[in-house]
């Protein structure tokens, strides 16, 4: 865990609740803030490994739910767009990899 990266983090949404808030016109939509600040600070690569980790942990939660009512069919339009959020984890990724 980068703990510098992670304190930028928490001063960016501190500071995106807070304009929102105060209604600034760049803030009055919280999440649309939040994901263009957040992005900037700590950049796409690493946003989108969020992205990955938050979809996997919403698999995990609705296959529980899904066991437990026995439907487990309920998590897989959940799992498509994991599926699809990796795959692009993975492109990114080699691009990074990629000699320049």
């Amino acid at each position: 865990k980068d703990s510098e990266l992670y304190k930028k983090a928490r001063a960016t949404l501190k500071d995106c609740e807070k304009r929102n808030v105060m209604k600034e016109e760049r803030f009055t939509n919280l999440v649309e803030s939040v994901h263009r600040e957040l992005t900037q600070v700590v950049g796409m690569r690493y946003w989108k490994q969020a992205e990955c980790h938050v979809t996997e942990h919403l698999i995990k939660k609705a296959n529980g739910a899904a066991i437990a009512k026995e439907e487990s069919s309920f998590a897989s339009p959940i799992m498509e767009q994991y599926e699809q959020q990796c795959a692009d984890l993975d492109s990114l990724k080699a691009a990074f990899r990629a000699p320049r």
